[in-house]
């Protein structure tokens, strides 16, 4: 049980983390969208990856103001499911 617990300090630590270096450096969603624009643009432009293509040509996520927020309720969504899973009987 002490590995679980772990497990969860670890995400919520890891992300707390990044949020405040993202608002410490001014970076948010949309300062990392325009300064990916031409390299995600040259990877649609050359049709090389088309399962990444249709992901970022109908990606919603990133542009929305509530990305980091969304972002963690997944992960640690995903984090408890795979800890229930790891149960005796889960």
């Amino acid at each position: 049980m002490t590995a679980a617990v772990s497990t969860i300090q670890i995400f919520v630590h890891g992300s707390v983390a990044y949020e405040v270096a993202q608002r410490a450096a001014g970076y948010d969603a949309k300062t990392w969208l325009s300064a990916q624009g031409a390299y995600g643009d040259s990877i649609i432009a050359s049709g090389a990856h088309p399962t990444l293509i249709r992901i970022m040509v109908e990606a919603e996520g990133p542009h929305r103001a509530d990305q980091n927020e969304r972002l963690f309720d997944s992960g640690l969504r995903q984090v408890l499911d795979g800890l229930a899973a790891a149960l005796p009987g889960g």
